[in-house]
């Protein structure tokens, strides 16, 4: 997504919190080749656009991790001096 092309993604673990399927791409079921090149002979590459994948992609960027982990650390932290219970 990052380089703006469709992912085709096993459909387990963090691909299925980052794809979204018919927008950034498509999932098969199983890790086996005859899965694979099912999902593989019905994915239609250029029906997606790839300026909204690459914002996708930017939705993921370590920047933005960092950011947001470090404003939950600064909440918890926060709350902690005001003696507040942690979440």
């Amino acid at each position: 997504m990052a380089s703006g092309r469709p992912v085709l993604a096993l459909e387990k673990g963090g691909a299925t919190e980052t794809v979204i399927k018919g927008k950034c791409g498509d999932f098969f079921e199983k890790p086996e080749v005859s899965e694979i090149t099912r999902a593989l002979k019905k994915f239609d590459f250029n029906t997606y656009d790839s300026k909204s994948l690459r914002k996708r992609a930017l939705e993921f960027e370590i920047q933005r991790f960092k950011e947001e982990f470090r404003g939950l650390i600064d909440l918890e932290y926060n709350k902690k001096r005001r003696g507040e219970k942690w979440s």
